[in-house]
């Protein structure tokens, strides 16, 4: 017996143990309503209250922002789910010492939201946008309320926030044909788990899904963190049940979802070889992140080939999609932004780019 077989086994009786997995229904928050809205700097901005369910973690209250196409483009049936980052927490010492953002904010005016870059109006940025925030400090995945000693209550609502965004999507544009999934850090992490969350608010729709900065790893050397996430924030409860291979990293949830839907149609994942913040996350050095990175991609890319590509960079770069980088990063001439809308459009010349 290996000794990843050994790893996975013991895992596998850590988290059993410690939680008794049980699978929940992931479209158990699709109730979820806000209570008023108002105007923000070109969006506008759904408020919850804490009622609801969807809260950020500190208890601030929540928002979700839509912008509807401008007035230049034409209208449509398509449109794009933003998953911001904001980190993650999951003990007494990471909450308390601020390692998840603690409120909604506006979306960036930069990157692949940037309704003009140097008097060009982007396809993307066209289209009408839901921009979920990230402030469950759960990856959008948790579903649990934590009373720590110093953090003091905390509520990773991540599925319910997750869920309160798409249903403001799905109010303003019930007959969606296409729809563009970006999930950004903690965002990049959560367009994994609402792959299947999407899909059952718009089962009819294409989906074209784009990861970055948050591939899904983990630490495969260091069981114990998979183990603190399951048990603060019940993530394996809003893992669906068919990936049967996500005990150590989410990444399998890509080719888990894609072989049941296929109107999931393409998934990119977007990376550095090297990336501090998720080094500082996963706890993995620089060398072997970006190993398990390529690895964990390929096997997506194995599991579903010309359906799954990856844009490897080699700069230090966290949240390429909302950086002005977006526009200008490029490998063997095709710029970051140029291969997202590729995969957005289904072009015959998207393939993996890797530096």
């Amino acid at each position: 017996m290996t000794r990843q077989v050994v790893a996975r086994i013991l895992l596998a009786m850590l988290v059993g143990a410690a939680c008794g997995e049980q699978h929940r229904p992931l479209d158990r928050y699709f109730h979820i309503r806000p209570e008023g809205a108002e105007e923000a700097l070109g969006w506008v901005a759904h408020r919850f209250s804490s009622d609801s369910g969807a809260v950020c973690w500190a208890g601030g209250v929540f928002k979700v922002f839509f912008r509807d196409a401008p007035p230049w483009a034409p209208n449509t049936d398509e449109a794009m789910v933003f998953l911001d980052g904001g980190g993650a927490c999951w003990n007494d010492l990471t909450c308390s010492q601020g390692g998840a953002v603690r409120e909604s904010h506006l979306p960036y005016p930069s990157g692949i939201l940037d309704l003009d870059v140097d008097g060009v109006q982007p396809a993307l940025a066209a289209l009408p946008t839901v921009f979920i925030p990230s402030c469950d400090g759960s990856l959008f995945a948790g579903d649990h309320d934590v009373d720590y000693l110093r953090a003091g209550r905390v509520r990773h609502h991540g599925l319910q926030n997750l869920s309160a965004g798409i249903m403001v999507l799905k109010a303003r544009m019930p007959g969606l044909r296409r729809i563009l999934l970006v999930g950004m850090s903690a965002g990049g992490y959560g367009a994994l788990v609402a792959l299947e969350v999407l899909h059952r608010a718009f089962p009819d729709a294409e989906v074209v899904t784009v990861v970055d900065s948050g591939p899904g790893v983990m630490n495969p050397l260091n069981p114990l963190l998979r183990r603190e996430l399951t048990e603060a924030w019940r993530i394996d409860e809003n893992i669906p049940e068919y990936c049967t291979n996500c005990d150590i990293h989410l990444t399998p949830l890509m080719a888990a979802a894609f072989a049941r839907h296929p109107l999931l149609v393409r998934g990119g994942f977007i990376s550095g070889h090297s990336d501090v913040v998720m080094e500082v996350f996963t706890g993995l050095s620089p060398v072997v992140y970006g190993g398990v990175v390529r690895d964990q991609v390929a096997r997506v890319k194995h599991a579903h080939p010309g359906r799954v590509h990856a844009f490897l960079h080699g700069q230090q770069l966290h949240g390429a999609l909302i950086r002005p980088e977006f526009h200008t990063l490029a490998i063997d001439g095709v710029t970051l932004e140029q291969w997202v809308l590729q995969a957005w459009r289904g072009d015959a010349q998207w393939t993996s780019r890797m530096e």
